[in-house]
């Protein structure tokens, strides 16, 4: 996994945050990065469904388009 490789180098890591891509892929993902004891936020579209690790819940929240500038 890539945040594996990346904390070979050195990365530090607050937060992951990952794309409903991530959040849907599986439980793989998601063990890994609790695996590793990092905070982590995935999005799941409403219409899906995971199995959630123990300890673990969900929150729906409408979906907003967020604009950032630099």
């Amino acid at each position: 996994m890539l945040i594996r490789k990346l904390q070979l180098m050195g990365f530090k890591f607050n937060l992951v945050l990952a794309d409903s891509l991530y959040g849907e892929s599986g439980t793989n993902f998601v063990s890994v990065l609790d695996e590793l004891g990092l905070n982590y936020l995935v999005a799941i579209r409403s219409n899906h469904s995971v199995d959630l690790l123990k300890g673990q819940y969900t929150q729906y929240l409408k979906w907003k388009n967020l604009f950032f500038r630099i």
